[in-house]
């Protein structure tokens, strides 16, 4: 080894030399401030090795120059256990010792005489102690304070705080305390309570700044630090003085070897030397650690586990983390999260720090201490930590456990049952109960039980036959109520743990048998029925289900003789709601006499070419077949509709009033009202507006409009078509009370599937699925049952793959008229949320495109649009806001309209990106579309999720 080449960082013990003290600057100015004011106590608190012992060590070295006051540090340490006599005699020995006193200048009182009176210690001690300071105020420089709250007779505890609290009470202004406290002051209330006035300060992560002076000052003249060395340093410890210290003093014996083995440039640190000495660094930090980690409680050690795992593997959320490996999800543990922020053990990430590669929401401020964590500390090894959270419960715990030796299950599983009821997270309770209800062949329980302790334990061999046991016993008692689908997926599972287990084997295949003898049962009796559900044409309203508020609000304005506008996207439902409206039986069901009114339901659309003539006398006709031969109004029809003008000649107020006089009213049910809303060569604007200020009319200040009421559908508002209003009068369309439709909420979504024969009974995966890719939309749902009712009647195997094949063919023409309904920059933004899906799916990073949030937060109106339409849906999750498609086939559409594009449109839509976003920007989506094009990866990725939603074996009715 070489000569002079002393390691300069200290690492284990307080750094008493201050030309190696580093920062601290604002807590010594604190600490005189409070001083000079005559303050008593002054509380000092950080997390364990932040360099507490040495700030106090450091105190009389930087205060120096405060000669009225003498600084005696002190230790606490070892006292958790001795009596209160025991403390005060440590603390006088310690002050006598730290100034050199003889004993015929301060006598030391004996344990005995503190004993019997404490009052010695402040008293007598300290008068003996003032007189020989004179003018100077003794400071008493006390570490590892909280020792003492560690103790279990919390007696002594009160009693040595109260005593010290009395000496500040009694003895005002002649001495100043000045504890540190190595935990939160949160967990020594007492402390907190009696010295609540206390001035307080947290000894927290050295700056920068001073971050990179611990670093390069103990080494200077030796040692060459790159700047890429000192960032990769200040990542890693993020300021905290101990791990500094330790990685440092690591980097410094490599450097001392190199120096020995002659290496060229050996006192040059790299980013690259950190690197390669994290592990040793940590192996050397392992006892610091250690201690650091025994400083947090349990909860908060599994949740800083949670984090640390998260961020190894870029999941987004510690808490599905947790749920996924077993732990139930309690009060303790989110509060625990909350308590390590505040502590300063992790941080939340600031949206703007999101990425595809970093997406989680929290991340531990000391990395060393993450990596440490995951060397040594696995959060399953944590989560078993968990049985120790509620000691309290521990006595049920083992009278269960001897219940349940004793042969007494049922007392025993009401016991573990109150211990998980106190702690859902006691897995030895767990495990007791499972194997408790297995005995007593409470096999779903038991299965319930053993699937959560797979998640906690990775199902290690000794539990494995039970779990196996749990499943057969349970698959039988579903074969003997007729469910074999839910049979089978117990003797998958018990196949999947044990594949050899031939008893498993023979009930697979007896199931096996009875599932393909109840299909055919089944394909035969639905030869006889008809199919329930309905495409291509309007729902029957016998078989309308839904749209309670828009019904209400639509027969509350016909009750009024008001005007309604209902608009919503393309196969939203609004043709069977005006359908459904006309219905005799929806009539008497809403208290109204059918009767009372005369109901013409006109599709606009049907008028070809569309003009406000045309319009009236295929009204008139429909209003002829609606009353009988022999009524006078016929006749005033058959003149109106032989002559050339309808509207000219205003004959449309005419037939109004003469139904008014029979007491009826003429109820206008208008689908496709947008068509009257677009100018063609027929229909100029000018016609336009006179058409509507007619309808307007007629509704607002004719005397006829007691006698008139419309319901008018279009796809988009009526304000946001046809002309454009006068500023001067008041708009063509103010006298509608406007009624959006959206999808199907999941009520109205099960009250459809319900509608399915009782002979196919929906697996939950299957209801899954076909809400994943309808989105609520009625026409998809719709299509979606029609097709699986036609593969079950027709013996057709159904798989995602077919199914998706067939849904994609009957309802291309739904996707296909969205899309066109959208414009440029809409349909770019909905290639953008379908490329940025992909990067999740299918882990590849050439499908990353920077600053999406960005982008889209720049489109909020266009994102809108297509939200109110009901083609995307928004989500926000921990403060991040996601966008995805109703529909997961519409997303495949769009991935198959990119993947299918041809040179053109890929040059149309690069000329679209460059409107919504930075060149760079562009160019990225320019690369990722060039590189989907011809690809069938991105499409794919769709169905391939949508299986994992319904596996093959659950994909079917039960």
């Amino acid at each position: 080894m070489a000569l002079g080449l002393i390691n300069p960082y200290i690492t284990g013990t307080p750094i008493n030399n201050k030309e190696k003290f580093f920062g601290r600057d604002d807590l010594f100015r604190f600490i005189e401030d409070h001083l000079l004011q005559g303050t008593s106590v002054i509380l000092l608190h950080g997390q364990r090795r932040i360099g507490k012992s040495s700030l106090l060590a450091q105190i009389p070295n930087f205060l120096s120059h405060l000669r009225q006051f003498v600084f005696i540090p002190l230790s606490l340490e070892g006292q958790s256990h001795g009596s209160l006599a025991d403390i005060l005699h440590h603390l006088a020995t310690g002050i006598v010792r730290r100034l050199n006193l003889s004993e015929d200048q301060v006598k030391i009182p004996t344990k005995d005489a503190l004993e019997s009176d404490p009052r010695v210690f402040s008293v007598g001690f300290f008068i003996q102690l003032y007189q020989v300071l004179g003018d100077r105020k003794p400071v008493l420089l006390l570490d590892e304070f909280d020792t003492i709250g560690d103790r279990t007779d919390q007696t002594t505890t009160e009693d040595f705080f109260r005593h010290l609290q009395s000496m500040i009470t009694n003895q005002p202004a002649r001495f100043c305390l000045i504890p540190v406290v190595g935990r939160r002051l949160d967990d020594v209330k007492i402390l907190v309570s009696l010295f609540r006035q206390a001035p307080r300060k947290e000894v927290s992560l050295l700056d920068e700044t001073h971050t990179r002076q611990l670093i390069t000052k103990p080494a200077e003249g030796i040692l060459e630090y790159q700047p890429s060395a000192i960032g990769a340093i200040w990542q890693l410890c993020a300021g905290h003085p101990y791990f500094i210290q330790v990685l440092c003093s690591v980097l410094f014996e490599k450097a001392r070897d190199k120096q020995e083995d002659r290496v060229q440039d050996w006192q040059k640190i790299t980013e690259e030397d950190v690197k390669k000495n994290i592990n040793e660094a940590i192996e050397r930090a392992d006892n610091g650690l250690a201690w650091f980690r025994q400083g947090l409680p349990i909860a908060e050690r599994v949740v800083f586990a949670a984090i640390a795992e998260m961020q190894e593997r870029s999941h987004p959320d510690p808490w599905k983390l947790l749920t996924d490996n077993g732990v139930v999800l309690t009060n303790e543990l989110y509060e625990a999260l909350e308590t390590l922020k505040t502590g300063g053990f992790i941080q939340e990430r600031e949206l703007s720090e999101l990425s595809h590669d970093r997406p989680y929401s929290h991340a531990i401020i000391v990395e060393l201490v993450r990596h440490w964590f995951i060397r040594r500390h696995s959060l399953r090894t944590e989560i078993l930590e968990l049985d120790r959270l509620h000691p309290e419960v521990f006595p049920l715990y083992q009278q269960a456990k001897e219940l349940q030796e004793q042969g007494d299950v049922i007392e025993a599983i009401a016991l573990y049952e109150q211990v998980l009821q106190i702690n859902p997270n006691h897995f030895q309770a767990l495990l007791g109960m499972a194997s408790a209800c297995l005995e007593d062949e409470q096999f779903n329980q038991a299965v319930e039980l053993y699937t959560r302790i797979c998640k906690v334990d990775n199902l290690s061999l000794r539990y494995r036959e039970a779990f196996v046991k749990s499943l057969l016993g349970n698959g039988r008692d579903f074969m003997q109520t007729g469910n074999f689908v839910q049979a089978k997926t117990q003797f998958l599972t018990a196949i999947e743990l044990e594949p050899e287990n031939k008893r498993t084997q023979q009930r697979l295949s007896e199931v096996e048998a009875q599932l393909e003898q109840q299909q055919e049962q089944i394909r035969a009796s639905l030869q006889t029925l008809r199919n329930p559900f309905f495409v291509g044409a309007p729902v029957p309203p016998e078989f309308f289900v839904g749209r309670k508020f828009a019904i209400g609000i639509a027969f509350d304005q016909i009750s009024n003789r008001s005007q309604l506008a209902i608009w919503g996207n393309t196969g939203i439902g609004k043709s069977s709601l005006l359908q459904f409206l006309a219905s005799p039986e929806v009539w008497r069901e809403n208290g109204l006499d059918r009767k009372q009114a005369i109901i013409v339901t006109l599709n606009c659309a049907d008028i070809v070419p569309f003009t406000p003539d045309a319009f009236w006398k295929e009204i008139f006709s429909l209003i002829q077949n609606e009353v009988s031969e022999n009524e006078p109004l016929q006749k005033d029809i058959e003149q109106i509709l032989h002559s050339l003008s309808v509207v000219k000649n205003d004959y449309i107020r005419l037939i109004i009033g003469k139904i008014g006089e029979q007491g009826k009213f003429l109820l206008l049910l208008l689908d496709d009202f947008d068509t009257a809303l677009y100018p063609t060569a027929n229909y100029t604007e000018d016609d336009m507006q006179s058409f509507l200020s007619q309808f307007r009319n007629l509704a607002v200040h004719s005397k006829e409009r007691d006698n008139f009421s419309i319901i008018a559908t279009s796809k988009k508002r009526l304000n946001e078509l046809g002309p454009r209003p006068n500023p001067n009068y008041s708009p063509w369309y103010n006298h509608y009370w406007f009624q959006q439709l959206r999808q199907f909420n999941e009520q109205e979504v099960s009250e459809l599937l319900n509608r399915m024969p009782t002979e196919l009974k929906l697996t939950t995966q299957l209801r899954q699925v076909i809400q994943e890719v309808s989105g609520g939309y009625p026409v998809l749902l719709q299509n979606a049952c029609y097709l699986i009712y036609d593969f079950w009647r027709s013996g057709q195997n159904l798989t995602i793959e077919n199914f998706a094949g067939e849904f994609i063919k009957a309802n291309d023409h739904i996707f296909q008229d969205w899309w066109l309904s959208c414009d440029e920059a809409e349909e770019s933004l909905l290639i953008f949320i379908a490329i940025s899906r992909l990067q999740s799916r299918l882990q590849k990073r050439q499908y990353e495109f920077i600053d999406m949030e960005l982008i889209l937060s720049q489109n909020e109106r266009k994102l809108t649009n297509l939200e109110e339409m009901g083609l995307i849906k928004r989500t926000i999750q921990l403060g991040t806001t996601d966008y995805q498609f109703t529909s997961s086939m519409m997303e495949f559409w769009v991935l198959r309209e990119i993947e299918t594009s041809d040179e053109e449109k890929l040059i149309r839509w690069n000329q679209i990106t460059l409107n919504l976003m930075s060149l760079p920007q562009a160019d990225r989506i320019q690369f990722i579309l060039r590189g989907l094009r011809h690809s069938k990866d991105a499409s794919a990725s769709v169905i391939d999720w949508l299986s994992k939603l319904a596996p093959s074996t659950s994909f079917g009715i039960r």
